[in-house]
């Protein structure tokens, strides 16, 4: 079994359970759930690139592409923990009140949409990062051709209204186009060489 299908099917795990869990929670907690996604995917990329720069005053020696991974996905982890608290709080007010049938079937959905966005993180993760993270296996995996899809419309509309900035956290390289695999070498040609002529004395 190949790694495209390990993750394709640890996808399908997660999405069954942030359906279950938002249909369980309801709307309210799944919004503040959602939002803390959000929060963390905006957070990480955009002040990624400060907290690096903080760190590598104090340890010059870090790879500096490596130290941005590394404090993207602490601050994603910091925003994501921060919402699930407040949501928990809301959840707490809320927990007395009887959710009716549509605050189930919204919650669901809402985890549904949480679910594609963590598959759209992990796409955009391994896109700015190609030189740290493989990613052949993802023209095998159906979960990230379908990010791949998503990921070039929805990037441009953020980018637009200056929502998101992911120029900071591209690492060095030859550029490619966001949303697109990696392309594989071509094979060398196989015809044979030209013979050379034989110079008359």
């Amino acid at each position: 079994m190949s790694f495209a299908w390990i993750f394709d099917i640890a996808m399908g795990c997660v999405l069954a359970f942030f359906l279950v869990r938002g249909a369980l929670r309801g709307l309210t907690g799944e919004i503040f759930s959602l939002l803390g996604l959000l929060a963390g995917i905006f957070f990480g990329w955009t002040f990624a690139r400060p907290a690096a720069e903080l760190i590598l005053g104090f340890f010059p020696s870090w790879d500096p592409t490596i130290t941005e991974l590394l404090c993207s996905i602490a601050i994603f982890i910091g925003a994501s923990l921060v919402f699930a608290l407040l949501g928990g709080l809301v959840g707490l007010l809320v927990k007395a009140a009887r959710l009716s049938f549509m605050d189930h079937l919204l919650g669901a959905g809402m985890g549904v949409l949480k679910a594609c966005c963590l598959v759209l993180f992990i796409y955009g993760v391994v896109s700015i990062f190609p030189t740290l993270i493989p990613s052949d296996w993802m023209k095998e995996s159906y979960a990230m051709r379908g990010a791949a899809v998503v990921w070039p419309p929805v990037r441009s509309f953020m980018e637009e209204r200056n929502w998101l900035d992911l120029s900071p956290l591209r690492g060095p390289g030859p550029e490619r186009r966001e949303g697109s695999f990696p392309e594989e070498p071509k094979p060398e040609s196989s015809e044979p060489l030209p013979r050379a002529r034989k110079v008359e004395a």
